[in-house]
């Protein structure tokens, strides 16, 4: 996401296209209305560069995206801002809507669209036991 470019994003047909980062899979995103409006607006004041998410100041007149040491560094500034616990690290929230998807019911084809995994084996780790997801499980086990 760091390295998304305002040309993987169809305005028109409210999607991203994300390159996986380990596989360099390629991933096709429907982009919801809240945050459509925020991209609009947001083309509209940094379109003149080419990364949706630059640092805030330019570097000898050039819009960097944050670098893989730094953006860690900023990301937990914002974390302690707003009282995140400490253990908490950027990448989860990839587990974190994951999770979210297995609780909604979401099958693992669906989840790899998203993810851009090959292999089921690949999601597992992120596949996590939880309340809603076993309460979800033994309602649809009661309809049978």
């Amino acid at each position: 996401m760091r390295l998304l470019t305002w040309d993987a994003i169809d305005f028109e047909q409210k999607r991203v296209t994300i390159l996986q980062s380990k596989r360099n899979a390629q991933v096709e995103l429907p982009i919801d209305d809240d945050l459509h409006c925020m991209l609009v607006e947001q083309e509209q004041d940094f379109g003149f560069q080419p990364y949706v998410a630059p640092r805030p100041a330019a570097y000898r007149g050039v819009y960097e995206p944050y670098t893989m040491y730094k953006l860690p560094l900023h990301a937990r500034k914002l974390m302690d801002a707003v009282g995140l616990p400490k253990e908490l690290r950027l990448s989860d929230l990839r587990r974190t809507g994951v999770t979210e998807m297995v609780d909604a019911e979401v099958g693992i084809g669906q989840i790899m669209s998203v993810t851009g995994h090959a292999n089921p084996q690949s999601v597992k780790p992120y596949l996590k036991n939880t309340f809603i997801s076993a309460n979800n499980a033994l309602t649809a086990r009661k309809k049978t």
